[in-house]
């Protein structure tokens, strides 16, 4: 850089090293730092502006003939200088794109933050309109990876600038990085996202196979609370194809991460279950650790909803790490929920709340826009179970009329307003439902709110809700009751409460068993102790009283236990009224 010979550089270097201005590394030669950060600091403000610029500029060159085309790790040096070095232009901002784009992937979104808004900067009043797009995708994507809910709206501008330059690379590029991992909201669809994603599933057609497979599932994914079942299935049959056909791995594995949530109703649970293993092999060979998180949320999920209890809790339990290693706030947001949901089904009540606490302050701090729904759907069941159903009555109303695309709210105002013995309330909205024939939009909130309004129509004894009910939930009586933040137990229990209300006792009987069985496989002592606290109820006015007392006194102490307080005073009032 300064043209000097290396034995004339050195004299200089020695008398620097001899004023304590320059120390020199004993393990590298030819190695020197400055002595104290702040000599650096002071010689350089000395500078003045334009020499400061042409130093920068001759330390750029220098570096570009060391490193040729590949700067490896010394690009954040390089562009660093180029970018300081006064003559901006395209050479400093493709530098600085560079630089940003390895700090996405070396995981440091906050770097890669700074290094393009840098870009921008520089970029400013002029520069191609593409690169314009390439920033923004790039600051989206960091956005979005540090929990800056502005990312959708950086990424949104990045798919209008694409479209308008009719570039579909770019455009697609954009569309892909606008997702969180799942849906954009619970019980909501995102127009100007599925718009994005269908302008890119048109501009890059057949051309590139794994492209095309990844856009086509996200679009599945976007669409899961649309009601259009038919379009969503579609899309994940086509992507799935596509990807296999594409060899791709990386946009496999990317295409059955979105399928789950996607394809998430019932009778494709054998299926998802299938996909999950595979993913997680998949992210396993890719060494991708915000896929693999991902993965051990699919294979901790579809093993609940098959009651693996032990595989569901290690996965959720590894899922919950994984996200807080890597600390990108919506996989931490959504690891936690999932997280939580576990511990409540597990009985480890008070564990569950903090859980849901943390991950409604991480959720909020992102910006996710259903994190006080879901905070509220999982204290909503805490307290149901805790006996504390008054508490949060009037919060469940709210929340009903606040996510009308999630009927299961409005079915879980029913349910614990029979909790509470307040069926003359609940009665009416079970009634409201059947003339509906309890119509609900196919998606991962469907089984459930069928569930939910089974368990409300026993409570409120509407006997006429129960054929229809019982004939959606008779073929899923051994999969377990899971919605992504709330576990229910088993379907089998719904089906028993079903049955005892229609007068089948032997049908009742068997539910009633078949639920025990997948509780106790999961694990959760507060559904085996709601089972027997209702089978026992239906045994007493069967007239069945030693049946029924033991049932009893095994509920009122497992649900004592693990402080499901609302079963175990149904438990004991009706041991008393047995006496």
């Amino acid at each position: 850089m300064t043209g000097s010979g290396e034995d004339e550089l050195l004299d200089v270097l020695e008398e620097a090293i001899a004023a304590a201005v320059l120390a020199e590394s004993a393990d590298r030669p030819g190695l020197f730092r400055f002595a104290h950060a702040l000599v650096n600091y002071t010689l350089y403000e000395r500078l003045g502006p334009t020499r400061r610029a042409r130093l920068h500029r001759r330390v750029a060159e220098a570096l570009e003939r060391i490193c040729a085309d590949d700067p490896g790790p010394r690009l954040g040096e390089l562009a660093h200088h180029r970018a300081n070095a006064g003559t901006g232009g395209e050479k400093a901002v493709e530098y600085a794109c560079r630089a940003g784009a390895r700090a996405l992937d070396e995981l440091a979104p906050d770097e890669a933050l700074r290094w393009f808004a840098r870009a921008e900067e520089l970029s400013r009043g002029g520069g191609e309109p593409g690169t314009r797009a390439d920033i923004l995708i790039g600051v989206g994507e960091a956005q979005r990876q540090v929990g800056d809910s502005a990312y959708r709206e950086t990424l949104l501008e990045a798919c209008r600038v694409a479209s308008a330059l009719g570039d579909g690379d770019r455009l697609a590029r954009a569309a892909l990085a606008n997702n969180r991992g799942f849906a954009s909201s619970y019980g909501e669809v995102d127009d100007e996202r599925v718009a994005a994603l269908d302008a890119a599933l048109a501009a890059v057609g057949d051309r590139d196979p794994a492209r095309r497979a990844r856009l086509l599932s996200l679009l599945a994914l976007e669409l899961n609370f649309s009601g259009d079942l038919d379009r969503r299935l579609a899309a994940v049959d086509e992507a799935i194809a596509v990807a296999r056909r594409a060899g791709d791995a990386r946009a496999l594995a990317y295409v059955l991460e979105h399928s789950m949530s996607a394809a998430w109703i019932p009778e494709m649970a054998e299926k998802r279950r299938q996909w999950a293993l595979e993913l997680v092999a998949l992210a396993d060979r890719l060494d991708d650790p915000a896929l693999r998180g991902l993965a051990m949320i699919a294979d901790g999920s579809t093993a609940l909803e098959t009651a693996e209890g032990e595989r569901s809790e290690r996965a959720l339990s590894r899922a919950r790490a994984l996200a807080d290693e890597l600390g990108q706030p919506a996989l931490r947001w959504s690891a936690m929920h999932y997280h939580g949901a576990r511990l409540a089904l597990s009985g480890r009540l008070d564990e569950a709340e903090a859980v849901a606490q943390a991950a409604a302050q991480v959720g909020l701090d992102s910006g996710q826009p259903d994190a006080f729904m879901m905070y509220g759907a999982q204290i909503s069941l805490l307290r149901a179970w805790q006996g504390r159903g008054d508490e949060i009555i009037e919060l469940l109303k709210q929340a009903a009329d606040d996510n009308p695309g999630l009927p299961a709210f409005r079915a879980g105002v029913a349910n614990v307003l029979g909790l509470l013995g307040c069926a003359e309330e609940a009665r009416p909205m079970v009634e409201l439902a059947l003339e509906q024939r309890f119509e609900m939009p196919r998606d991962q909130v469907w089984l459930s709110a069928v569930a939910i309004w089974a368990e409300a129509a026993a409570d409120a004894g509407v006997r006429a809700a129960a054929p229809r009910l019982y004939e959606l939930l008779e073929p899923y009586a051994d999969l377990v009751v899971w919605a992504g933040g709330i576990a229910y137990g088993s379907a089998a229990y719904y089906l028993a409460r079903l049955a005892d209300l229609l007068g089948d006792h032997a049908a009742a009987d068997n539910h009633f068993s078949r639920s025990i069985e997948v509780n106790e496989s999961l694990c959760s002592p507060p559904c085996i102790a709601r089972t027997e606290a209702r089978w026992g109820e239906a045994l007493l006015r069967r007239g069945d009283r030693a049946r029924a007392t033991s049932l009893l006194e095994r509920a009122a102490k497992r649900a004592g236990a693990c402080g499901a307080g609302v079963f175990e005073r149904r438990a004991r009032e009706l041991l008393g009224a047995a006496v």
